[in-house]
């Protein structure tokens, strides 16, 4: 399964994010102290995805897109940057929302997460 596109061609609109954040757990200790430790050793990647003024037909594929994905929820996703397509990516949440204005547009946003 793959990520939908906009009706522009583009997978995200502008002030989509993307970040590599640390996969670790820090423990803090009485005297002030702290421990780390990496939870993982492969690198996480998320897009936070920002969508607004989607049409109908925009925020219909992004819906059966949502609807059809399997219980694993894993899916291809291309980054928007680099073009370079990741397998077995999932979105964050288990949920989408989308919020539509008086002019019937709508509003949505996403974080895809990719672990290597």
């Amino acid at each position: 399964m793959t990520f939908p596109q906009l009706i522009s061609g583009q997978l995200a609109q502008y002030s989509a994010r993307r970040s590599e954040p640390s996969r670790h757990r820090e423990h803090f200790f009485l005297g002030g102290d702290r421990q780390a430790h990496s939870i993982s050793n492969q690198p996480l990647l998320v897009w936070q995805l920002r969508y607004s003024g989607l049409n109908d037909a925009e925020a219909r594929a992004f819906r059966s897109f949502f609807e059809s994905l399997t219980v694993a929820g894993e899916f291809d996703f291309s980054d928007p940057w680099t073009g370079e397509t990741f397998t077995s990516c999932r979105l964050a949440s288990p949920a989408i929302d989308f919020i539509v204005d008086r002019d019937q547009r709508y509003s949505l946003t996403l974080e895809v997460q990719h672990a290597a």
